[in-house]
């Protein structure tokens, strides 16, 4: 069965739980709206379950940004537990020591949805977007990240995290920094993203470049569910300059697990691992994920250790320490199409026809739902990579006979019994 779709104009996804009764593993999935309150996910891959962090309840404030800094007053007056919805606009930071938008305490952060709530930075020399501070449990949910530039000694452009952070249906893009030119997850830090893009972020250092869309620092942790990194990039402003890890980098005693996701098109300019770089100690899990289409010297899609729990495309694995998993595919095209917006509120990277990955891995899926809120699986079996291929057939189940007013179920399409009423995205009427 499926539950709700949006509760109002600006809100997030609801309640989605596809559920058969032969199966024994069931995947949930609990995205916020408006409604139903704070962010909660679970996801259960084979025998592995995590749960994500949740800050404690509090109350919901309502804003609308009128000029540069008000946000960061009201998240400073805000009580550990708020909610703060943003409505659709663009915040710009006032140029706070380090960060434009400084959070230190546990809070949820909602826009209206990414490319509708916008917070950009101030433009001031040295000054990244958002940055979460050590020991704050933090959620930033439907929101682009947007016009950071912090100084080639110092990371995190768009992000940088001390804490637990979660982003939700966020976009991370159009950020400079000398490393993790999107997104610094700091030593000992956490961070997961879901439903959730990082591109066009760039990193520049005339010695060492890495991480043009995240960097992962030494003993962090960083999770990406139904999430798309593409077209970041390692910049190497001179000959001499290493310029490895367009992506991901994985810095040592780091933790990096993608189930999912897909990494393409970014570009380390003079070193290996265009789209991820592990170093030594680093683990690097790929679940139901794509690696390809990336360039770097001498390894283009990775360099270093990277492990496969299986279902996972890697267009090339030279430069990689990598035995392929269960059902792997290396050295083949995805056939993705450009990044560009393909439903939901973050842009993806659409499977085109005659994809390999298309219904690769057999249900039951790794995440019930895709990068954009369509269901897994449209077809035989789950696409891997952050987005599903549509089943046109499958688009509506739940017909209406106008003459008697009497709704009817239409034969179930393909080998299974699974059904339901509308499509993600309606707005249900309650009556």
């Amino acid at each position: 069965w499926w539950a709700s779709g949006k509760f109002g104009p600006g809100s997030g996804r609801g309640v989605s739980v596809p559920c058969s009764l032969e199966r024994e593993v069931l995947v949930v999935s609990i995205l916020s709206s408006r409604t139903v309150g704070l962010f909660v996910a679970l996801v259960v891959v084979g025998a592995m379950t995590f749960a994500l962090a949740e800050p404690a309840r509090g109350a919901v404030i309502e804003h609308t940004c009128a000029k540069a800094g008000d946000l960061q007053a009201i998240i400073d007056t805000a009580s550990p537990g708020d909610i703060i919805d943003v409505a659709a606009g663009v915040c710009t930071g006032k140029a706070f020591p380090a960060e434009d938008f400084s959070i230190s305490k546990d809070i949820v952060l909602r826009g209206a949805g990414a490319g509708l709530t916008v917070l950009q930075g101030s433009g001031a020399t040295n000054s990244r977007v958002v940055g979460v501070h050590e020991g704050a449990v933090v959620t930033l949910e439907g929101l682009t990240i947007t016009g950071g530039t912090i100084d080639k000694d110092n990371s995190g452009g768009g992000l940088i995290n001390n804490g637990t952070t979660t982003l939700v249906g966020v976009e991370v893009s159009g950020n400079e920094a000398g490393s993790g030119g999107g997104i610094a997850n700091n030593p000992g830090a956490s961070l997961s993203l879901i439903d959730s893009t990082v591109s066009g972020n760039i990193v520049t250092n005339p010695n060492s470049a890495g991480g043009g869309g995240i960097t992962n620092g030494q003993g962090s942790t960083l999770t990406l569910v139904n999430s798309t990194v593409s077209g970041n990039r390692a910049v190497a402003p001179s000959s001499s300059a290493r310029g490895f890890a367009g992506g991901i980098q994985a810095d040592a005693l780091s933790k990096v697990s993608l189930i999912n996701s897909t990494v393409t098109a970014n570009v380390a300019e003079l070193g290996p691992g265009g789209g991820i770089y592990s170093f030594p100690s680093a683990d690097v899990e790929l679940t139901d994920s794509i690696v390809a289409g990336n360039a770097g010297l001498s390894a283009s899609d990775c360099f270093g250790a990277i492990t496969s729990q299986g279902n996972n495309l890697i267009g090339t694995t030279s430069g990689c320490s990598y035995t392929p998993g269960p059902g792997d595919l290396t050295g083949v095209n995805p056939k993705l199409g450009p990044l560009a917006d393909n439903g939901g509120f973050t842009r993806t990277h659409a499977l085109l026809a005659g994809s390999p990955a298309i219904d690769h891995s057999a249900a039951p899926c790794p995440s019930a739902l895709d990068q954009r809120g369509v269901f897994r699986p449209q077809g035989d079996g789950c696409d891997i990579g952050a987005t599903e291929k549509e089943n046109p057939l499958s688009a509506t189940v739940g017909l209406v006979d106008s003459a008697t007013g009497q709704w009817h179920l239409r034969d179930a399409v393909g080998p299974t019994a699974d059904f339901y009423y509308g499509t993600p995205g309606d707005y249900p009427i309650m009556g």
